[in-house]
């Protein structure tokens, strides 16, 4: 990447980007990167004649390297495309004209691979979805795993981690907390909820049903509090789970709960209590994880949270004829169904209205 010619306009500096200038900047570079360097640093010192690159420690044919190219400006940087799928972060010296793929190691800038920038690069300060700091260290550290001792990067790793979250993430934790108190009440309440039942019995249930059964003797307060279309765990008296059901029916008055059972048949008496949402709970966990700590398997939904206006807005796809005649005459519903149609994969649309839509 060529050098900004002076009185090019400069990079506008905003939220997303912060100037530091430090010390030293410690890498911790692969053994593939090092030997990459290595070599590449003796054909540039072949190649234009610069004494100091060919032979010597790593750190002093760098450091030479710097000061004949006038390196003192390192980005490190990242998109929300690119953190999303859990892509590496990168480095940029763009007066070297290479640019080093980063990720963060308890601590550490670990560097797995070099690369050399082209014309078609742009510099990442001008991306819109960008993120990174100007650095302008005075050293360059490069240790090996051997001979590491103080990370004098610890800080700035810390930094760009804060403005990662502050960007990005900031609302992963409400979330958790909110996901944990959920997970708390649901608990409480199958807790709470757990009542024996005296009997039960098959029973003649509807078309979609497929294996409907009536408990009976629930005492009616408890009955009260179950949510028909809500699933159960059927308990036996030995505190075995023996299977699971579907709440079709209540009768708090003749202390009746109408179920729909799924695996083996219930116990004859028992307990019947709300199953706990442990699978539905793991999964949001999965999820707020996936969003505080990318590693792609949920790119989409990543960058949507993270950088909405990054994803184009859906077309719409009006069909050519509605099977409910009434919505054709209602022009939001359109709106809302040829928006649905529309979506690409990774889109997402929200519809807000009232009750019923």
């Amino acid at each position: 990447m060529p050098v900004p010619r002076r009185g090019r306009r400069r990079p506008f500096i905003n939220s997303r980007w912060q100037i530091r200038r430090i010390d030293a900047l410690c890498l911790y570079l692969s053994s593939s990167v090092r030997s990459t360097l290595t070599a590449w640093m003796k054909i540039y010192g072949e190649t234009n004649d610069v004494a100091g690159l060919i032979t010597g420690p790593i750190e002093v044919r760098f450091r030479r390297l710097r000061e004949h190219t006038g390196a003192e400006l390192f980005l490190l940087w990242t998109t929300s495309e690119r953190w999303a799928g859990g892509e590496a972060l990168s480095l940029t010296i763009p007066a070297i004209g290479l640019v080093l793929d980063c990720r963060f190691e308890d601590g550490r800038l670990v560097v797995e691979k070099a690369k050399p920038t082209g014309e078609e690069d742009r510099d990442p300060r001008r991306l819109r979805t960008a993120i990174g700091m100007e650095l302008r260290p005075e050293s360059i550290e490069l240790p090996t795993s051997e001979t590491a001792g103080e990370n004098s990067s610890a800080g700035l790793v810390a930094a760009f981690e804060t403005l990662l979250d502050r960007r990005w993430t900031s609302f992963v934790d409400p979330l958790r907390e909110a996901l944990e108190a959920e997970a708390r009440d649901d608990a409480t309440r199958a807790e709470k909820l757990a009542t024996p039942f005296a009997v039960s019995t098959p029973r003649i249930g509807g078309q979609n049903e497929s294996d409907p059964y009536r408990l009976s003797g629930v005492e009616a307060s408890a009955v009260a509090a179950f949510d028909e279309g809500e699933w159960l765990d059927l308990v036996d008296t030995r505190g075995r789970v023996i299977s699971s059901a579907r709440l079709v029916r209540i009768d708090p008055a003749e202390g009746v709960m109408d179920i729909d059972v799924r695996g083996a048949d219930p116990p004859s008496e028992g307990i019947v209590r709300p199953r706990p949402q442990t699978q539905i709970l793991a999964q949001k966990r999965a999820i707020l994880e996936e969003l505080d700590n990318p590693t792609g398997g949920l790119a989409n939904a990543v960058k949507l949270v993270a950088s909405p206006a990054s994803l184009p807005p859906p077309q719409k796809r009006r069909p050519a004829a509605f099977v409910n005649k009434l919505v054709a005459q209602n022009r939001s519903q359109v709106r809302a169904v040829s928006l649905a149609l529309g979506l690409d994969e990774g889109q997402a649309l929200m519809i807000q209205g009232p009750p019923g839509t």
